[in-house]
């Protein structure tokens, strides 16, 4: 029963943990400031030093809880190496916090080269877990099945390579963060290289805030007006990614087999074209079958190079 929950024993008791010097990475609300740990609170109000990717938004925090005369440094992920050795070298005999402006930090966001140097230098490295924009998408969006892959922000060549194994092997979700401004070219974009197969993008706007919004469109939809003029903070799930039916050419290789055996089958049914020379028989596939080819997208170049091979 909530009136039994005793919220002051629980802090208590945070509170009467010890804490060692070290890197502390601690989560932080992703949108409505009530979403932090007791722990985080506690943490955050002890430390030493907080390193912060704005200390202005960071110092927000604070005072929303109380939290005074904190020393707060600025950690972008421009930090240079002498920059990241001060980190450590202060971790050495401090407890420093790094936070990230919301949710939980090196989730893309900065930090990466100095958890790694930290573990080099056997100075230890400390999780404080709360709120991540992440796993709060991932657990609203509906999708067919919650394995995912995490591909921090969305980038056109980088995703030019996952997308099409993902249509192969249609195993997992493709999780990603982007700018508002942009989500519409990233559909579009994500719609040319995905062009032979259907999919749905969830996208979760102001997650935990009050203009909280989950937005569904698919590779089908006409109208994607939707996606113009959104705002604030966007974490975007690609799913139910699957070949169109009598279209599922997802690479050259496929593409190829599956030319050939539709050229093959109107050789077979029009027995006459075996006498013809190959340039007689492309004339008169082109002229006559195209219908025969789903996709419609046999160029005369692809038709004579598999014809002459038959």
């Amino acid at each position: 029963m909530i009136e039994n929950y005793n919220i002051q024993k629980c802090f208590d008791t945070t509170k009467n943990q010890s804490y060692q010097s070290g890197i502390y990475i601690v989560s932080v609300p992703i949108g409505n400031l009530a979403d932090i740990t007791l722990r985080a609170i506690h943490l955050l109000s002890i430390s030493d030093i907080i390193y912060c990717e704005d200390t202005r938004t960071t110092a927000k925090l604070l005072n929303t809880y109380s939290i005074k005369n904190k020393k707060l440094l600025k950690f972008t992920d421009h930090a240079n190496i002498n920059q990241i050795q001060e980190v450590l070298d202060n971790a050495k005999s401090k407890i420093i916090c790094v936070v990230s402006d919301a949710g939980t930090p090196l989730v893309s966001d900065p930090g990466v080269n100095l958890i790694s140097k930290a573990r080099k230098q056997n100075i230890p490295v400390y999780s404080i877990p709360g709120a991540s924009a992440l796993t709060s998408a991932i657990s609203i969006c509906g999708a067919e099945n919650l394995d995912f892959l995490f591909y921090g922000f969305f980038e056109k060549n980088k995703f030019k390579n996952i997308l099409p194994e993902i249509a192969k092997n249609n195993n997992y979700n493709l999780v990603f963060f982007d700018n508002p401004k942009s989500i519409k070219k990233s559909f579009e974009i994500i719609k040319s290289i995905l062009e032979n197969c259907s999919f749905d993008l969830t996208i979760s706007l102001e997650l935990t805030k009050i203009n909280e919004r989950v937005i569904k469109v698919n590779s089908n939809d006409t109208d994607i007006s939707i996606l113009q003029d959104l705002k604030g903070e966007i974490v975007c799930i690609l799913s139910n990614v699957k070949p169109n039916i009598c279209n599922n050419i997802i690479n050259n290789a496929d593409k190829t087999k599956y030319l050939k055996n539709t050229i093959n089958k109107i050789i077979q049914e029009d027995s006459f074209l075996e006498d013809l020379s190959v340039k007689s028989k492309c004339d008169f596939i082109i002229k006559y079958k195209l219908d025969k080819f789903e996709d419609k997208k046999i160029t005369k170049k692809e038709l004579y190079n598999i014809v002459s091979q038959l």
